[in-house]
């Protein structure tokens, strides 16, 4: 949560916080971790309270308003947090399905 902090602060959207972009690695044996947010590819700059409409993400971690293709801000990030950490909390996914098709359905109804 302190890294997207930071980023929004310097008017950074991640737009794809899931899972497979939250790296770990040991700094000291078992006491210390170090915590890395990867894969800026979908990233953007944005200017003072400007709401983006581009539509990217990856399905069970986007947030509904940006696949209905409403305006949205940095609380695109904080949806896919929130599903990063039910995902720790609970060792499921927020949305299940047979196939992306089916999570990204289930997603947008959320």
């Amino acid at each position: 949560m302190l890294a997207l902090d930071f980023f929004h602060k310097k008017k950074i959207l991640h737009r794809d916080i899931k899972l497979d972009n939250i790296l770990i690695t040991k700094i000291e044996e078992q006491t210390q971790y170090e915590i890395r947010i990867a894969d800026f590819g979908l990233a953007t700059f944005t200017l003072q309270d400007e709401m983006i409409t581009h539509r990217c993400g990856s399905p069970g971690y986007v947030a509904p308003e940006v696949l209905k293709g409403r305006p949205y801000s940095y609380k695109a990030d904080i949806f896919g947090a929130g599903s990063v950490f039910f995902n720790l909390l609970s060792r499921r996914y927020l949305f299940s399905g047979a196939t992306a098709e089916e999570v990204l359905k289930r997603n947008a109804r959320c």
